[in-house]
């Protein structure tokens, strides 16, 4: 978790700064914040299943018999956004797709070799977004949104080597998720382009097998990119 967090963070503060600067540039006198809108959105994300590090926990493994590397994959999204007073609840759904390497190489339990795991997510957020610096914008210079994320998540495994057989996945699960989001582009109707982060972790585990245990077997991602918003309505 600590590597989607680091990840969502840097780069929420990196870009804050010349969206500060540049938000009284694209302020409009007759912008309208849009009662409803409709939002199309690509990212980058690194997550997926999280990995024991904890090698005490299972009985006579060396510190490095057990480890995982994730790649960046791709997310889409498509939500829908409801004004409420000056803020907006979003919801619809998420898209996730990445690749996972478990390594084993434990010589005591006599385990060597790798699992391959693509990791499909399936998501519903369900978040509320809280806009701050309003005094040249009315939805705000830096958009803040927090809130709950379920779904259903399809693992296709492949192994390779001598590898323990009894694996456990749990395609449901449900979680926190935290996120953030500048716009440096805006229309006088409401439409706006926005660079956004965000962050997620499940309160359930996601994939166990003998040394995937604990409570870090869970699920989680860190994902940055670009929304499009398109309003469906003006007050």
């Amino acid at each position: 978790m600590k590597r989607e967090i680091v990840f969502s963070a840097i780069i929420l503060i990196a870009l804050s700064f010349p969206s500060c600067m540049s938000s009284y540039k694209v302020s409009l006198p007759d912008y309208k914040m849009a009662s409803e809108r409709k939002s199309f959105g690509i990212s980058a994300v690194h997550g997926g299943i999280v990995e024991n590090t904890d090698m005490s926990l299972i009985p006579s493994a060396a510190t490095d018999a057990f480890s995982g590397a994730t790649s960046t994959g791709l997310s889409a999204s498509l939500h829908y956004e409801k004004r409420i007073k000056r803020n907006y609840f979003v919801t619809g759904i998420d898209v996730m797709i990445n690749n996972q390497t478990f390594t084993y190489n434990d010589v005591a339990n006599r385990y060597a070799g790798t699992r391959d795991i693509r990791v499909s997510q399936f998501r519903i957020p369900l978040l509320y977004q809280v806009g701050l610096f309003r005094q040249s914008i009315p939805e705000g210079v830096l958009k803040i949104r927090a809130g709950l994320s379920a779904g259903y998540t399809r693992f296709n495994i492949s192994n390779s080597g001598f590898l323990p057989e009894t694996v456990t996945t749990y395609p449901f699960s449900v979680g926190p998720a935290i996120g953030g989001s500048i716009t440096p582009w805006r229309a006088a109707n409401g439409a706006s382009l926005s660079i956004t982060g965000e962050m997620w972790r499940s309160f359930s585990p996601g994939f166990s097998d003998v040394y995937n245990v604990g409570e870090q077997s869970g699920m989680s991602y860190g994902k940055i990119g670009l929304i499009f918003h398109l309003p469906t309505g003006t007050f």
